[in-house]
């Protein structure tokens, strides 16, 4: 399920209680965070030119990167003082720039980043397995940025929806020039309106890259900190654990038996975990080719048939990595595990 190592080494030495001196990347995520919390979280009604706009964008599209290793690290090398003053300056900053209407915003979003970056560094000086320190890190994370976004998830799928048919009605003559018929466009309206079901699951699922390639760029900052190194997992080692199933069959009963609210619901909870499952039966599948040695050719030639399969192909892999879950075909690692300090 997760980017990272399953396990510690049993020889690692422990944090340095010394004072480390800042790293840049401490300093760097303090200033982004400010600007992140006067123009990432509420909608601004400034109007900038073309050319401002996308520069703005794109930096506020990279500053959750920034600012969950910031405070990964705040965490992990104890900057109390640091880490706790400039969530509140970024708390106050977005509070001032758009008042009461701006104060759930910016509550939801400062929590998403403080908790989810203290349980990934915390758990971290504790020595907790890694795939524990993952899940609770970014259930956190996908809590509280499901509380930000939930007002604002229905009105985007209305307005997504809206934008969709407008487009159909003008480029209706270019439709019949391609020679399209009406059950195709009808075809592609259902397969437009699954996606907008599913527009949730995936704002979750971006802000969860942005969690995870944080976490992983933490993982590799610290492990050369180390007399022994960190072994980060091979992908062919990733898996989800066990306890995630049962989550599964309680939205596959609210898909299947809810009302029209909790299959939506249901159906974007599948969602996310189907790309962690497909990931996991990814790492399987890339676990056996290495296990029997197969060549690059017929690992390329796999995975193009795969990919040119769609939507069967990945329905196959979420379901090899669903049942790998239980039926661990990889064995059980044999490396001693480190858990809460003790070896």
């Amino acid at each position: 399920m997760n980017p990272i190592a399953n396990r510690l080494e049993s020889n690692l030495a422990a944090p340095s209680t010394a004072v480390l001196r800042y790293s840049a990347m401490e300093l760097l995520a303090v200033p982004v965070m400010l600007l992140y919390a006067a123009f990432g979280v509420a909608p601004k009604s400034v109007e900038l030119p073309i050319l401002y706009a996308l520069i703005l964008s794109t930096i506020l599209y990279a500053a959750p990167f920034v600012i969950f290793y910031g405070i990964i690290l705040m965490s992990y090398n104890r900057r109390t003082w640091l880490l706790w003053g400039s969530v509140l300056a970024a708390v106050v900053v977005g509070y001032s720039s758009g008042g009461m209407a701006n104060l759930w915003p910016t509550l939801t979003v400062w929590s998403m980043f403080l908790f989810g970056g203290v349980i990934a560094g915390r758990m971290n000086l504790s020595y907790f397995e890694q795939n524990r320190i993952y899940l609770a890190a970014a259930v956190a994370v996908a809590i509280f940025f499901t509380a930000w976004q939930l007002p604002h998830w229905p009105e985007m799928m209305k307005v997504t929806t809206q934008w969709y048919e407008m487009a159909l009605q003008e480029s209706a003559s270019l439709i019949k020039l391609l020679g399209k018929t009406e059950q195709d466009v009808a075809e592609a309206k259902q397969i437009y309106a699954q996606i907008v079901r599913l527009l949730p699951a995936i704002s979750i699922l971006s802000v969860l890259v942005q969690f995870s390639v944080s976490y992983m760029m933490f993982l590799i900052h610290i492990s050369r900190r180390r007399i022994e190194p960190l072994r980060l997992e091979p992908f062919r080692n990733w898996k989800i654990p066990f306890a995630v199933a049962p989550l599964v069959l309680v939205a596959m009963l609210g898909h299947f038996f809810g009302n029209d609210m909790i299959t939506l619901v249901a159906d974007n909870i599948l969602m996310v975990l189907s790309v962690y499952y497909c990931l996991t039966g990814l790492a399987l599948i890339e676990y056996l080719f290495n296990r029997y040695k197969m060549s690059w050719l017929v690992r390329t030639l796999f995975y193009v048939a795969l990919v040119l399969s769609f939507t069967v192909g990945y329905i196959a892999t979420v379901l090899i990595g669903f049942i790998d879950s239980f039926a661990d075909w990889r064995g059980k690692n044999n490396d001693p595990v480190v858990e809460n300090g003790a070896a």
